[in-house]
C-alpha cells in the first residue's frame, strides 16, 4: 500500500529524507563564490593578520540566542543593496548565526567580488565600525582577536552600492580598499541568518507516513495470526 502511494519511494527513503531535509534546515553553512573563501574562525583579523590582493574571507562566528537587542545596519527585507534602507534592531531572544566578513589589501589598492551563499536566511548585515564594535563580544568567534573601536574597518559608500541581496539565501560582496596600514584600513562585514522554522505541513507529512506505518504492521500483525 505504501509503495503505491508514493510510486517507487520506499518507506525508509521518505524518513530518512525527511531526517536530512530538517537537519540541513537547521545546522548553519556558508558556501563562497568568485573572489570569496570560507574558512575556518582565525585567530585573528586584526590588522596585517589576513591580507589578500585577490580574495576576500568569510567564515561562521556563533549560532547564540540574543540576550538583548542587537542593532544593525541593513534589514534583509529591505531588500536591493546594503545602502537601501536604514538599520534597526534585532529583538532580544531571536535565535540566530553571525559570519564574519573581511578583506584587507596585501600591498595595494583592490577590489573583490563573489556571492554567499547560507544555509540559513539572511536577515541583516551590519556594517558600520561602530556596530561591529558593538557585536564583536556578542557574536565574535570564540579564540578571534577582532580590531574592536579601529574606524578603518567598516564598508565605505562604494561597498553598500555594490553589495546586494541576491535572493534569501545569497548575498553578494562587491568592496574596495586601498592599502595603507597606517590607517589600518579594512572591508569587514557580520552578516547574521536565522533558522527557517520547519513548515507544519511537513510534521503533518512524517505524521502520516508514521501513522501508515503503524497500519501496515498491524495488518501484517494480523495476518500472520490468521494464518
Amino acid at each position: 500500500m505504501i509503495k503505491r502511494m508514493f510510486g517507487t519511494y520506499s518507506l525508509s527513503a521518505l524518513l530518512v529524507g525527511g531526517a536530512l531535509w530538517i537537519a540541513s534546515s537547521a545546522h548553519a553553512s556558508v558556501v563562497a563564490s568568485g573572489d570569496g573563501v570560507a574558512i575556518a574562525a582565525p585567530s585573528s583579523v586584526m590588522t596585517g593578520a589576513l591580507t589578500s590582493d585577490s580574495n576576500f574571507y568569510v567564515f561562521e562566528e556563533k549560532t547564540t540566542t540574543l540576550g538583548a537587542p542587537l542593532v544593525v545596519d541593513w534589514f534583509a527585507s529591505n531588500g536591493g543593496n546594503l545602502a537601501n534602507g536604514g538599520g534597526g534592531t534585532i529583538g532580544a531572544g531571536t535565535q540566530l548565526t553571525s559570519y564574519f566578513v573581511h578583506f584587507e589589501p596585501a600591498s595595494t589598492v583592490s577590489e573583490v567580488s563573489g556571492n554567499l551563499t547560507f544555509s540559513q536566511k539572511i536577515i541583516a548585515v551590519i556594517f558600520n565600525w561602530g556596530s561591529l564594535a558593538d557585536s564583536d563580544p556578542v557574536l565574535g568567534a570564540t579564540g578571534t582577536s577582532y580590531p574592536t573601536g579601529q574606524t578603518g574597518r567598516k564598508y565605505e559608500s562604494f561597498d553598500q552600492q555594490n553589495s546586494y541581496l541576491v535572493d534569501d539565501y545569497t548575498l553578494h560582496i562587491n568592496t574596495k580598499s586601498w592599502f595603507n596600514p597606517n590607517e589600518h584600513l579594512m572591508d569587514q562585514a557580520r552578516v547574521i541568518t536565522a533558522p527557517v522554522p520547519v513548515p507544519a505541513a511537513l510534521w503533518l507529512f512524517g505524521s502520516g507516513i508514521l501513522a501508515l506505518l503503524g497500519i501496515s504492521r498491524r495488518r501484517k500483525a494480523a495476518a500472520a495470526v490468521t494464518a
